[in-house]
């Protein structure tokens, strides 16, 4: 029995030093400046949001955001995805991402070679990226009842553009074909930029993506319209846009997100220390106004914890998403 006890003795006097070597990292974290990987281009929307972020950092920290773009590996986006996840898991690596390589890759690919809930430890979304449906303003429509209307009375004039394959820019519009009846043909391109030239020039049609920057400006001026919102509520950026619930669609709130992600194995006091810290800067309103707003970001101030908590919520919608619009990517 004293044996016994000392055991327990013992092991309780191990935890209490494994919990004080933590906290004791966390508060000397970080010592060096932090690499985060994006998985799009310079001046794409996550990597403006990534490069803001790091000088807040600095100033709470006294260590900055060092920003790499891993573009590549369609929209498992394999090749930042494995950077990030193949890194030593001691916070000086992160990643930005958005629910396409995360909840929505797993449901494309039979055999992705990971899982990227268990590949990768999440600190925080920064944010929803509050999107629109969006037609180029020569195309007679107003609401998505005309729109349904006008692609059945044209059937296969009508096409949309995504930015790519798999994306939940290609998914949304397949899945409004299942659910309204609508005739569209999916064209797919490597971004934005393509996209609103192709829209400029007559070779597409219509698009779903987030509404920030240029893109606002031309809805604004009349040249592209918005029809609805996919979520729950009205976005503060266009007030006067339906959203789907009120276009006589499903009530889905089926929005998209960017977050913040560490190797799986980072220790969490780490983890809870960055998310802190995070979530204090993007929940500054001068930061929000700034590079939030302004991108087409609405703050979402979820911790590490209720983030891990929504990922497989997340991922099981998508993947009903996926299963009615019969995609696959193997």
């Amino acid at each position: 029995m004293k044996a016994m006890s000392r055991f327990i003795l013992v092991g309780l006097l191990f935890a209490w030093c494994v919990d004080v070597a933590a906290a004791q990292q966390a508060r000397d974290f970080p010592k060096r400046p932090i690499r985060v990987i994006t998985t799009v281009s310079p001046g794409a929307a996550q990597d403006v949001l990534a490069r803001a972020l790091s000088e807040p950092f600095r100033a709470r920290t006294g260590q900055g955001f060092v920003v790499e773009n891993r573009v590549g590996g369609g929209v498992a986006q394999t090749v930042g995805v494995t950077a990030c996840r193949s890194a030593d898991p001691d916070g000086y690596t992160l990643c930005v991402l958005t629910q396409n390589p995360v909840t929505i890759a797993p449901g494309l690919y039979k055999n992705l070679g990971y899982d990227p809930l268990k590949a990768l430890e999440p600190v925080t979304m920064l944010a929803q990226q509050q999107q629109a449906l969006i037609v180029s303003g020569d195309l007679p429509v107003k609401t998505f009842a005309e729109l349904v209307a006008y692609s059945k009375k044209n059937p296969g004039k009508l096409n949309y553009g995504s930015i790519g394959p798999g994306t939940d820019s290609h998914l949304i519009f397949e899945w409004l074909k299942k659910v309204s009846g609508g005739d569209w043909t999916h064209v797919p391109f490597t971004g934005l930029g393509p996209i609103l030239q192709a829209v400029a020039t007559g070779q597409v049609h219509m698009f779903q993506l987030t509404i920030g920057g240029p893109l606002l400006a031309q809805i604004r001026e009349g040249k592209l319209k918005a029809l609805m919102v996919p979520m729950s509520t009205r976005s503060p950026l266009l007030p006067d846009v339906p959203t789907y619930a009120e276009s006589g669609l499903p009530n889905v709130d089926r929005f998209s997100w960017t977050g913040l992600f560490a190797p799986a194995g980072t220790p969490k006091a780490v983890i809870d220390r960055l998310s802190k810290d995070i979530l204090e800067i993007t929940g500054d309103k001068q930061f929000q106004d700034r590079f939030l707003l302004p991108l087409g970001f609405k703050p979402m101030p979820w911790t590490a914890d209720e983030f891990k908590a929504y990922l497989p919520k997340d991922a099981a919608v998508q993947k009903t998403a996926i299963d009615a619009a019969g995609i696959s990517l193997d």
